[in-house]
């Protein structure tokens, strides 16, 4: 698996997106990312949101995705890492 990433239907977020980093910047990431965009169009979904971690906003950025606010998500472990709060609409 080079990668993969999660769609929670009910909150119009993605929740997870990973890609192995020997395939960084191959056009992975955005295959993924367009693919779950084209799977929530066809759920009805109208936009989408994410917390995405600091060192992928700028992917998200050129993905469409505007930055609303800075966050600090909060991990499973306890552990708080700064992320971005983004939106995009999604074209149907």
């Amino acid at each position: 698996m080079i990668g993969f990433d999660t769609l929670n239907q009910n909150q119009r977020e993605i929740e997870a997106m990973y890609v192995r980093p020997e395939v960084v910047r191959r056009g992975v990431g955005t295959a993924i990312l367009h693919k779950l965009e084209k799977r929530a169009t066809d759920l009805g979904i109208g936009s989408l949101k994410m917390n995405a971690s600091l060192n992928a906003v700028r992917f998200y950025e050129s993905a469409g995705y505007e930055s609303q606010k800075e966050m600090k998500h909060r991990l499973a472990s306890g552990v708080e890492i700064g992320c971005v709060l983004m939106t995009k609409k999604l074209s149907s």
